[in-house]
């Protein structure tokens, strides 16, 4: 298998040159109140993170490892870089911010240019129309992959001009069709849509891709047919699967119910199937994930955490109890799809 992303363009190509151009790259005040630059390098091993104090140009130690789980082909990565994002280590007050629908307390800071974590101060290296938006591609600020982990944001351009509109973190049938699009002209990619309360850190629409080296845990379940609906079957994590050429109305259908009954969930397309998993609200977090919540990555499999000592305690059983938690099960779902 090819190891290049792509969407329509290379976006292995246009990554790297990125990062070889200096552009992934973000200096902000850390949380003893040092300003910190940190990104993705080129070396002469590829691309790495990196952090260093501005002040004295002293690298940071961090790090970045994974580990097998075992069991479903779970994995857990540390990554310490994560830990330096300006929020972090104030979950609960952060959280609440995450949520609100005030554009002046968006975490994107979409209309403050002032904030160097802006998206207005952020290089975007692609634009592409799609049959209803047009979407703008980031690096995500704070990449779990190195290889690859780009924001999809709508943007309004006017000549020169680019303007982000503080869209709410919900999704519509034309954002979906959008998504639908992005996601199956992707190579190598996994594109992921978390809501709030279901992983989602900033209330303003966007959308993520990873680059993905393998097949997704998630990818390996096998479904059951319950009600004319596919489901996931023997994976921890519960919810729905759909065939990748699925019409976009098929999965609004249900994507609808869950946003008129307020159940946060995480649509997950592979490139080999798409997976609606709707959330409970009552474990958005779980003793079994410390100081983390839940979203896109974990229920596909991979646990992304700041913490050594989950990093290093860990299990696939306690992994499997944090994905069942936190995940409603079919006969708790079904009466909301058919209401």
């Amino acid at each position: 298998m090819s190891k290049r992303m792509a969407i329509a363009q290379d976006l292995s190509a246009i990554w790297e040159h990125t990062v070889r151009a200096g552009h992934l790259r973000n200096r902000f005040m850390d949380t003893s109140g040092e300003q910190v630059e940190s990104g993705i390098r080129m070396t002469a091993g590829g691309p790495q993170h990196y952090a260093i104090h501005v002040e004295t140009g002293r690298e940071i130690c961090a790090d970045v490892k994974e580990r097998s789980l075992g069991q479903y082909d779970f994995a857990v990565q540390l990554n310490l870089y994560r830990s330096l994002k300006p929020q972090f280590g104030k979950l609960e007050h952060e959280r609440r911010r995450a949520y609100s629908p005030s554009a002046h307390e968006c975490l994107f800071a979409c209309q403050d240019a002032s904030n160097p974590l802006s998206l207005l101060q952020r290089y975007s290296p692609l634009r592409t129309m799609l049959g209803n938006f047009h979407w703008a591609a980031l690096p995500n600020a704070f990449p779990v992959e190195k290889n690859g982990h780009f924001l999809w944001i709508p943007a309004v351009t006017h000549g020169a001009t680019t303007e982000f509109p503080h869209w709410l973190q919900e999704l519509t049938l034309p954002l979906l069709q959008d998504f639908l699009v992005l996601a199956s002209m992707s190579t190598n990619l996994m594109t992921y849509f978390n809501s709030i309360h279901a992983g989602a850190s900033v209330n303003h629409i966007h959308f993520q891709s990873v680059y993905r080296e393998k097949q997704a845990a998630i990818d390996k379940a096998a479904t059951l047919m319950n009600r004319h609906r596919y489901f996931l079957k023997d994976y921890p994590a519960s919810g729905l699967v759909y065939m990748e050429d699925t019409p976009a109305e098929t999965i609004w259908h249900d994507i609808g119910k869950l946003q008129e009954h307020g159940i946060p969930f995480n649509l997950i397309h592979t490139g080999c199937r798409i997976y609606l998993v709707p959330r409970n609200i009552a474990y958005e977090t779980v003793a079994e994930f410390p100081n983390g919540v839940l979203a896109a990555m974990e229920i596909s499999g991979k646990a992304i955490t700041t913490e050594q000592s989950f990093y290093l305690e860990a299990d696939s059983a306690q992994f499997q109890i944090a994905l069942r938690k936190s995940t409603l099960t079919i006969e708790e779902l079904l009466p909301f799809l058919e209401s």
